[in-house]
């Protein structure tokens, strides 16, 4: 991962190994150094790191610690850059939301066109049977009219019919009585009424 350059003699770090101190220039880091370092210290940390540990890494690593000023001003860099990059993560993140919630939304749409259209076609089918039972019903009280006027016209029937048997029937009395009459037989009084 992250290869420590090696380290610059200072005086202090001379004074620790027994050694004469040399004069040499001081240690001037970059601030890509001091970035690269923050980095580290963030991801070591998880997550934000203070000043105090970026400084004392600092301190490990090149054996200076840098200005106050200076780690803060980068800290905060750092920091501003990846909230950028946080900004653009949740405008990422709010764009792929903002497509689920209008793919819900298109499928709420579509689930309430169908319960519309299912309810409008249980409607129809509602009207359509009470439609088919009504011509229905009034087709059973049609045939049940025709069959009491079929009945009616067939009682007609057999009355006229018994009519004309009645008047045969009354011819036939009438000959008969004619003819005992001329036979000289009396004829009863009951069978007189049928000659009329």
């Amino acid at each position: 991962m992250f290869h420590e350059p090696p380290k610059l003699q200072t005086q202090e770090h001379c004074r620790y190994r027994g050694a004469k101190p040399v004069n040499l220039p001081p240690v001037v880091l970059s601030d890509e150094a001091i970035l690269k370092v923050i980095e580290d210290c963030q991801l070591s940390h998880g997550g934000r790191v203070r000043g105090v540990a970026v400084r004392e890494e600092l301190k490990r690593r090149f054996g200076v610690r840098a200005g106050t000023d200076r780690i803060y001003r980068l800290l905060h860099r750092h920091q501003v850059q990846a909230g950028q990059g946080d900004t653009q993560a949740l405008k990422e993140q709010l764009q792929c939301l903002s497509v689920e919630l209008e793919a819900a939304r298109n499928a709420q749409r579509e689930a309430e066109e169908r319960e519309r259209l299912a309810a409008y076609r249980e409607e129809m089918h509602l009207a359509r049977w009470a439609g088919e039972l009504h011509a229905l019903r009034e087709k059973v009280a049609r045939y049940e009219t025709q069959g009491g006027v079929r009945t009616q016209a067939q009682l007609e029937t057999e009355r006229l019919r018994l009519l004309k048997e009645v008047a045969r029937q009354r011819q036939v009395i009438s000959a008969l009585t004619a003819l005992l009459e001329r036979h000289g037989i009396q004829v009863p009084s009951d069978l007189s009424d049928f000659r009329q």
